[in-house]
């Protein structure tokens, strides 16, 4: 059976890896990347928006930087707006650290009775973060919801949007999810190991502030 989907791509700066993903998920028959894709480019100063225009490949700029929860809910509310026939809703950060190959597999796990799928990382990038996972485990029984690979029932999404906040990287909407008994598959993924990464949250105490902070906010 095949389902229309459409992959949000996050991005600030990010344009080396970028190119890569878009490159990559060009040479995959299952994606058309001027269909399938909409890059989120919160307002990049690395000649990104050049990159796109030049290859056709849609995407949506902020006139000022909104930061990545924001950035994607601005996206599916975009998508709302435009009224596109979509089963499947796919985020994918656009720094390099999910392997495009692992899209294949995804694609082939979609099914209509399928409402999320949360790609757990094998390897993490702070020790706070396997805890988060441990923690998030034992209570909702799915591992690493701070992921930012994973798949949304489109319709599902579309209704629980406006009750998601711009923090923890929009980990609340498995909370979500699973309360409403949702039907939610783990699917383990391998990473690409990045040095010198650029923490999302805008810092290494930054990020840890708000990683402890969804800690906290697991256990109310």
């Amino acid at each position: 059976m095949k389902f229309n989907f459409k992959i949000l791509i996050p991005s600030f700066n990010e344009l080396k890896s970028l190119k890569k993903i878009i490159y990559q998920f060009n040479s995959m028959k299952e994606i058309d990347i001027r269909r399938d894709i909409l890059i989120l480019d919160d307002c990049s100063t690395d000649k990104t928006k050049i990159f796109l225009k030049k290859n056709k490949i849609s995407f949506l700029r902020n006139n000022q930087i909104i930061g990545y929860e924001n950035n994607i809910i601005k996206g599916i509310n975009y998508l709302k707006k435009k009224r596109e026939k979509i089963d499947f809703l796919i985020t994918f950060d656009a720094d390099g650290e999910h392997k495009t190959k692992d899209m294949k597999k995804i694609l082939t796990l979609l099914n209509p009775a399928l409402d999320l799928i949360v790609c757990n990382r094998k390897k993490m990038n702070r020790y706070l973060e396997y805890l988060i996972s441990f923690c998030f485990k034992k209570k909702y029984g799915i591992k690493d919801p701070l992921s930012g690979f994973k798949v949304y029932k489109y319709s599902k999404i579309a209704e629980e949007v406006k009750k998601i906040s711009s923090n923890f990287y929009l980990s609340e909407v498995v909370m979500i999810f699973k309360k409403k008994n949702y039907n939610i598959l783990n699917y383990e993924i391998d990473v690409n190991i990045i040095k010198n990464r650029v923490s999302r949250a805008g810092g290494f105490f930054l990020a840890n502030k708000k990683l402890l902070k969804f800690l906290f906010y697991i256990f109310r």
